[in-house]
């Protein structure tokens, strides 16, 4: 289905009773839609959406997107739907975007889940942390898969991510031991007929989201606040958000001990049951 805002017709599909929950892409939806458990839909109408100029929405002007256009995005497909208050889950770098939207709308928001990055993004103090945990954590088994994994790839797929939307994907798939707990796991599938532009990827992480620091405002995110993390996540490590998840004012955490950038997907049965205590306890 599609929404007209403000000119740009955005996709998104709906599935489920119960709570209106959006699901923001620019991973497409149906990767959501394949790592989400059918479970929630029970306790969720999960809306998935696909973002100004990403999945199956319009490209638009790659240019214009900002932080801004895309919150305001987000606020009028609500309108669009009619829907009262939503809860919003984001994931990886959809998760600033999500709290940036609960910060500028919180009488709109019930419920924020948060799922799989840290609070900052794209600073050195970040990068070197992250790196630092997979230096120190990691096995010699994941890096040298890691390093197989790579040695597959050519170079411009090594070192430009966003050449292509199929470079994005091998690239993504390459780094398989930095994101998933089984450092073997193959997620190709899951790209599966996913539309990727790879330009407005590389607009929203190294423009739009660069050096976005959410930790200012955090103690102003009113709504509960449900903030999953796994343990082998080298891309964002879940010690990131120490001295940081405290300062909500409503927040359950749940660190995923077999899981990596994906506890939705790789230990999808007890997150499906933390998140339905979790939301049926509010």
């Amino acid at each position: 289905m599609y929404a007209d805002v403000k000119g740009t017709k955005l996709y998104y599909t709906m599935e489920g009773t119960g709570i209106p929950c959006m699901i923001i892409s620019y991973a497409g939806t149906l990767f959501y839609e394949r790592t989400f458990s059918k479970e929630l839909q029970k306790y969720f109408q999960l809306i998935y959406v696909d973002l100004r100029g990403g999945g199956q929405s319009d490209p638009g002007i790659v240019g214009e997107i900002t932080l801004a256009s895309l919150v305001e995005d987000m606020e009028q497909l609500r309108q669009t739907l009619n829907l009262n208050k939503m809860a919003v889950i984001g994931h990886s770098g959809n998760l600033m975007l999500a709290l940036e939207y609960a910060r500028q709308y919180p009488r709109n928001i019930s419920h924020l889940i948060l799922v799989g990055q840290g609070p900052k993004s794209g600073t050195e103090d970040t990068m070197k942390k992250q790196q630092d945990y997979w230096e120190t954590f990691s096995s010699g088994e994941r890096k040298s898969i890691l390093e197989r994994n790579l040695e597959q790839l050519t170079e411009d797929e090594q070192f430009d991510t966003f050449s292509t939307s199929e470079g994005f994907i091998k690239m993504y798939v390459a780094w398989g031991p930095r994101l998933w707990c089984d450092a073997q796991f193959d997620c190709s599938h899951l790209f599966k007929g996913v539309n990727l532009n790879a330009d407005v990827l590389r607009r929203f992480l190294d423009i739009v989201m660069k050096d976005y620091d959410t930790t200012p405002f955090l103690s102003e995110i009113t709504c509960p606040v449900f903030l999953a993390l796994g343990k082998y996540d080298f891309l964002n490590p879940p010690f990131l958000w120490d001295g940081e998840k405290e300062k909500f004012p409503d927040c359950t955490y749940h660190l995923f001990e077999r899981s990596g950038h994906n506890p939705q997907l790789e230990e999808q049965t007890l997150f499906t049951r933390k998140l339905i205590v979790w939301i049926t306890g509010q």
